[in-house]
């Protein structure tokens, strides 16, 4: 797993080789193309339920945009196409399900470039 900078990078590549603006994207996940512009540029993070939708929209995993499409990720599909993690947060409550998306965006923005 990388920093929000390659996430950024990640979602600005995608969109690129799509031909897709900000402004299309984002009103097809349902943010702002300011807030698509920031993620892009590494100036904000996006939240765990804005990674799905993005890549729900561009046809990857949330882990392919975090960049953990390592051998791991790959072992087997988890159900209907989502990954674990988007299956273990689909089954928690809503307040369990925000403490888990919070803690996992700290994870995301406190680790250093080195892979865990």
């Amino acid at each position: 797993m990388e920093n929000k900078n390659h996430i950024g990078t990640k979602l600005f590549k995608i969109r690129n080789e799509r031909g897709e603006t900000q402004e299309h994207v984002a009103e097809c996940v349902g943010i702002t193309y300011v807030s698509l512009s920031r993620y892009e540029n590494g100036q904000r993070m996006p939240k765990m339920d804005i990674l799905a939708r993005l890549a729900e929209h561009y046809g990857v995993t949330v882990d392919e945009l975090i960049g953990r499409d390592d051998a791991d990720t790959k072992k087997e599909p988890a159900q209907g196409g989502h990954s674990r993690t988007e299956v273990i947060l689909d089954s928690l409550n809503p307040e369990n399900r925000a403490k888990a998306e919070s803690y996992l965006e700290y994870l995301l923005t406190t680790q250093d470039t080195a892979q865990i």
